[in-house]
């Protein structure tokens, strides 16, 4: 009884056609089938005029096509996560990299500066060495010739080193 005026596919994704029917009244009734075949779902869209169901029909397919968009901008967010992701483990992986480059170069001057330490503390040790072989310097003694007639004070100077000392001083 009802037929299919004429049917139109609007994308690969949307399957839509429209046809007339008459009601109890003898009035004609323009009807939109409308179905998306990726959300799997499906509207019948119906009313007595025709530029109003273009107009739903229109607008249905708006918000699809806009959840379409979501769609493939949300596959592409995640794409772009997941390179992000894999530029993130390459920068971290040349940043570990680097880190044990440096680790390297640090042992290798950490082995020499311990090697020139082992060398610096056997010189002190040597130095210590001689060091102790060494005689503490002391102060000259005066050494005075033993009179044994002349009397010796009680600092141990006779009266003839006395006597000295003061005709040296008074040369002065």
């Amino acid at each position: 009884m009802d037929t299919p005026k004429y049917k139109r596919e609007m994308d690969k994704n949307v399957a839509l056609s429209y046809y007339e029917e008459n009601t109890r009244d003898h009035r004609t009734r323009y009807v939109a089938d409308v179905t998306h075949l990726r959300y799997g779902e499906h509207k019948i869209i119906k009313d007595y005029d025709y530029s109003i169901v273009r107009h739903k029909v229109d607008d249905l397919i708006k918000k699809w096509q806009s959840r379409d968009e979501l769609a493939e901008g949300a596959e592409s967010a995640r794409l772009q996560t997941l390179e992000i992701r894999e530029l993130n483990q390459n920068i971290e992986n040349i940043l570990i990299d680097g880190l044990f480059q440096c680790n390297d170069v640090f042992g290798y001057y950490r082995q020499k500066l311990d090697s020139q330490l082992l060398k610096l503390k056997e010189a002190i040790n040597e130095v210590k060495v001689l060091q102790r072989k060494l005689k503490r310097p002391t102060l000259p003694v005066l050494v005075t010739k033993q009179y044994p007639d002349e009397p010796i004070f009680a600092n141990g100077v006779q009266l003839r080193d006395m006597q000295v000392m003061a005709r040296s001083l008074s040369t002065l």
